[in-house]
C-alpha cells in the first residue's frame, strides 16, 4: 500500500503464543529499549544507533535478535515493528506451583 508517495509496511497480523521466561529472555532492557526508539520513529540503524547509544556491532547483535524472533522486520534500510500479537502465558502445575 502507498501513501503519498510512502509505502505504508504490510504487518503480520498473527497471534504468537509465547512462554514468559522466553518473552523476558528476548525483551530485555537493551532490546526494549531498540522497541520504543523504532516505534517512536527513529527506524535506520545509524537513527537507532545515536538515539540509543550502542556500538554498531552490540546494535547489530540485538537487531538480528529481534529480527530472528520476529519482533521487528525490515524494510528497505528502514526496521519497523513487526505488528504481532504476542500472547504471554506461564506454565504451573494444578497446586499453582
Amino acid at each position: 500500500m502507498e501513501r503519498a508517495g510512502v509505502a505504508i509496511p504490510s504487518y503480520d497480523s498473527e497471534y504468537v503464543l509465547m512462554r514468559e521466561r522466553d518473552f523476558n529472555a528476548i525483551l530485555d532492557n537493551i532490546n526494549l529499549e531498540i522497541m520504543l526508539t523504532v516505534i517512536g520513529g527513529n527506524n535506520s540503524f545509524t537513527q537507532i544507533m545515536r538515539r540509543t547509544g550502542l556500538q554498531r556491532g552490540k546494535l547489530s547483535r540485538h537487531l538480528r535478535r529481534l529480527l530472528n524472533s520476529g519482533w521487528v522486520v525490515k524494510e528497505g534500510s528502514r526496521y519497523l515493528p513487526s505488528g504481532r500479537i504476542y500472547v504471554v502465558y506461564e506454565v504451573r502445575d494444578v497446586n499453582g506451583r
